[in-house]
């Protein structure tokens, strides 16, 4: 970054950390999940070991209650009874 800086840069952007973090740690998951697959023996990995997030943390991230207030909001439309066939 100094010597982008140096050149006339103001901001950089990295558009493949994220992605390469991202994988990699799919990347283990999948393979501590095969370990546990392949040995039925074996104890399930724990979500500290898999390096996941909460179920609690995964709703806030992706935004779960405010679906659910938009739910409450449309019980009893039409759109909210079309949807119910569906289920």
């Amino acid at each position: 970054p100094a010597e982008l800086a140096e050149i006339g840069y103001k901001i950089a952007a990295y558009p493949l950390t994220l992605l390469s973090a991202s994988m990699r740690a799919m990347e283990n998951a999948l393979e501590l999940l095969k370990q546990t697959y392949d040995d039925p023996a074996s104890e399930a990995p724990t979500v500290d070991e898999l390096g996941l997030l909460s179920f609690k943390q995964v709703q806030d991230i992706v935004g779960f209650n405010d679906y659910w207030i938009e739910e409450e909001r449309y019980k009893g439309t039409e759109a909210s009874r079309a949807q119910e066939t569906w289920r």
